[in-house]
């Protein structure tokens, strides 16, 4: 099977960025000694495996790969019955970031990618680099127990919290039940869309305290502009950036792919500029998703659209599926073969997103004026409809 998918998903398979920086990336730990880890056996304080991307000047140096841990995939492999060694080659992967090159001269915007369930801190590497080449700073977190497999600095690994965990919990998070569910006798009856939405918070509060996370050198915190930070996320991730943004002053602009809101958010709407991407409901029945699936993404993120207190845009593409919306797609037939991604979809889908999320922060947080948001989108069958 991993022969295959090597056939399958090229080595070089993230298209190339269009801006004119090249990229830096480097790791570091967050640790929340406030906060415990709820997924996880013991006495553990939440610890967070991060990775910011950034504008350097360097042409030369190491190769970021694609996943720096083989494992990465585990619980999604098992979720789907493949084995992990299906996709371990993503480790060999090329990106286009220098491993831990210096950043360059300037003040960067800072947008932060957060991540969906069973995902990964890079599942979103195609706008990630993107955003990076046109002058942004981003930050991705790998938020244990819901992303596919978390490997902590100290060798700790927390796996998957399995699906009959996780999925009430979240779904408490959107349309709250009694009895509310439990996690080793801890009851949650909002969810846990707060407690995901603190990651990024906790991150955020460390950079701005000028006490740095181990690993992060200081060059590279002082050229973060924490004036300007802007959140996006795909699915679960949309959902944790929906309640981070109407919970944060400090989140300036939001972006939500193909997600459910919180109901924190769908309650108080949101005051800053925000963009939603999507997909037409009988897209997503068409994926044999259950009619109160559909209901919570399609209405959900259209009703928070209508309520937003400040502008906003939405932007629909018709005929693709849940996982385009990732790295997923590109170039790997497998996946379109097994029904995951959309064949012969895949380079324009990019295209969509990169130009989307990247357009909406450079007017939200860089201060482009020139043109007005999302109006040069090209693509026939993508709706743009706004809220000035």
């Amino acid at each position: 099977t991993a022969l295959v998918a090597i056939f399958c998903f090229r080595l070089d398979f993230l298209p190339r960025p269009t801006g004119p920086h090249h990229i830096g990336t480097t790791v570091f730990t967050v640790v929340d000694e406030n906060r415990p880890e709820i997924f996880t056996s013991g006495d553990h304080p939440r610890t967070l495996t991060v990775q910011v991307w950034y504008p350097t000047t360097a042409i030369q140096g190491p190769t970021e790969p694609y996943v720096r841990d083989a494992k990465a995939f585990a619980g999604v492999l098992d979720a789907v019955r493949l084995p992990h060694a299906t996709l371990g080659y993503l480790s060999l992967a090329q990106t286009h970031a220098l491993t831990d090159a210096p950043i360059a001269e300037g003040s960067f915007p800072v947008v932060f990618v957060l991540t969906g369930n069973l995902g990964y801190r890079q599942s979103n590497t195609v706008q990630v680099e993107e955003l990076v080449s046109r002058g942004f700073a981003v930050i991705g977190i790998d938020q244990p127990g819901t992303v596919s497999s978390a490997l902590l600095e100290d060798g700790r690994r927390i796996p998957y919290g399995g699906s009959t965990v996780v999925r009430p919990l979240v779904d408490q998070s959107i349309d709250p039940v009694s009895p509310a569910p439990t996690l080793d006798g801890v009851s949650y009856p909002d969810g846990i869309a707060d407690y995901l939405a603190q990651d990024p918070r906790v991150v955020l509060d460390r950079l701005a305290s000028g006490d740095l996370p181990g690993g992060l050198p200081t060059e590279i915190a002082e050229r973060l502009d924490l004036k300007q930070v802007g959140a996006f996320g795909l699915s679960l991730g949309g959902l944790t950036t929906s309640q981070w943004c109407a919970t944060d002053q400090r989140v300036k602009a939001c972006a939500m792919l193909d997600a459910p809101m919180s109901r924190t958010a769908s309650q108080r709407g949101l005051d800053v500029p925000a963009l939603w991407i999507t997909r037409p409901a009988e897209d997503m029945r068409a994926e044999n998703w259950p009619e109160h699936e559909v209901t919570r993404y399609a209405e959900g993120q259209h009703a928070l659209y209508e309520a937003n207190r400040a502008p906003a845009w939405y932007l629909t593409a018709a005929g693709r599926k849940h996982a385009d919306l990732s790295d997923a797609p590109y170039g790997n037939q497998l996946l379109a073969l097994a029904g995951m991604t959309s064949a012969g979809k895949d380079e324009e889908t990019h295209d969509v997103i990169r130009f989307a999320t990247t357009d909406f922060f450079e007017h939200t947080l860089a201060g482009r004026t020139d043109t007005g948001v999302l109006e040069d989108a090209p693509w026939e069958d993508v709706e743009v409809t706004a809220r000035p």
